[in-house]
């Protein structure tokens, strides 16, 4: 169980079944007495069940804490806000903040928090890094120190004296704000500003990925995570983020399609060709839908064939020889593809598959000594820097578990040449 000296909170805008997933989750290794939901209620209040401790950021908290908040989504871009408020409630040493769209994909709960429960550091952060100038709070960041820092929030964690240093750093920017005529867009958002304010004022930051390693994957920001994935029991062991519900995406469908025909000024155009006449009007409409729906049918068949594929590689690459039992082998997913990097003696392999509507691509890479090598799949007896791709077009995918066939042999030919 864990130690007194550290406390919890969800950061969250409601109460639905993904944030109380994700509470019954944390309270398996959290005592309820350190575990509070951190609510934001600048718009409206938010039911919660009685036995949940809530926390509440509203516009009274602000004002009455100094803390800018001229901005219309300014609980969006300042997280930080809510672990002002939560140690205004509970002292502790320690805080973790979690979003609700966080899922640690550990069948224990305990196997992720007791791997950090003796770190002594000031801020457990993910992506923590000294920012690159075309990053898009870069320049934002620069109201603060001239170098900035970044790094990415939806699980972090913030000792007492980071927490107090953060708060007082906010305040000072917000006074700087509200006293002059500097626009609210250009206030910094919570990644840049925590992780740079730590550096200034020379606290001990860590990124969680070094201690466990492999394990971050996928918290990111440049895509989503179905629940499809983890209900098929993959990505264990893992963080993920923003972890989505099948609703999700169906609402950004319907949304985009939606958005594009009402703005769209060509469909507004034969829109207002049409004669005005119910029965044509009817008959356009049926039409229309039966269309529609035959083409948005085909893509998702297609899609669904190649997520089938999907999960078969996926199932294969875990049972591989080549791979198994083998300790450091991470696998990095995408949409379209997959990459598997692995460590055979003193060389890490990365090999990609991608795969199109018609074919599928396979390629290698392998690093040594900071040394990147590229060989080709075909004829791996080639010097280095030739292609790297191969090709494995339809007419050679005949069926499934002849293509799954074709990718065990290249990956068992890449260890037998490199690694006997």
């Amino acid at each position: 169980m864990l130690a007194k000296k550290t406390v919890i909170g969800v950061r969250t805008n409601k109460f639905d079944d993904q944030v109380q997933s994700l509470v019954e989750y944390l309270l398996r290794f959290f005592f309820f007495f350190f575990f509070f939901l951190v609510v934001d209620e600048i718009k409206y209040v938010v039911d919660i069940p009685e036995s949940m401790q809530k926390v509440s950021l509203d516009t009274a908290f602000m004002q009455d804490n100094a803390l800018f908040y001229d901005h219309p989504k300014i609980t969006w871009l300042c997280g930080d806000y809510f672990y002002y408020c939560l140690h205004k409630k509970v002292d502790a040493n320690f805080y973790w903040l979690i979003e609700p769209d966080v899922l640690i994909n550990y069948k224990s709960p305990s196997r992720f928090f007791k791997a950090f429960e003796s770190n002594p550091s000031d801020a457990l952060l993910h992506r923590f890094a000294e920012a690159d100038d075309e990053w898009w709070w870069a320049k934002k960041g620069k109201v603060i120190a001239d170098n900035v820092y970044q790094c990415l929030f939806p699980i972090t964690r913030l000792s007492r004296h980071a927490v107090k240093s953060l708060m007082s750093k906010r305040i000072e920017l917000s006074s700087l704000f509200n006293s002059t005529q500097i626009a609210s867009s250009a206030y910094p958002n919570d990644e840049v500003f925590v992780a740079t304010t730590l550096v200034l004022h020379g606290l001990k930051v860590e990124n969680m990925s070094e201690t466990l390693k492999g394990s971050f994957i996928h918290c990111t920001y440049d895509g989503f995570v179905s629940l499809e994935l983890v209900e098929r029991g993959y990505l264990n062991n893992q963080v993920l983020h923003p972890l989505k519900q099948p609703d999700f995406f169906l609402s950004r469908l319907q949304n985009y399609v939606s958005e594009r025909l009402i703005n769209d000024p060509v469909f507004i155009r034969l829109l207002n060709e049409i004669p005005f006449n119910q029965d044509i009007t009817a008959t356009i409409v049926d039409k229309l839908h039966s269309q529609l729906q035959s083409d948005i049918l085909g893509l998702l068949k297609q899609k669904v064939v190649r997520r089938d594929y999907f999960y078969a590689l996926l199932r294969w690459l875990e049972k591989s020889p080549a791979l198994y039992k083998r300790r450091k082998a991470f696998f990095y997913l995408q949409p379209n593809s997959v990459r598997v990097s692995l460590q055979l003696r003193s060389y890490w392999y990365s090999i990609f598959y991608v795969w199109f509507d018609d074919y599928i691509e396979c390629y290698v890479q392998i690093e040594s000594e900071g040394v990147n090598v590229a060989l080709p799949r075909k004829c791996l007896n080639k010097r280095a820097g030739d292609e790297a791709k191969f090709v494995l077009c339809r007419d050679e995918l005949r069926t499934l578990d002849h293509d799954l066939k074709l990718l065990e042999e290249s990956l068992l030919q890449i260890v037998k040449v490199f690694v006997q």
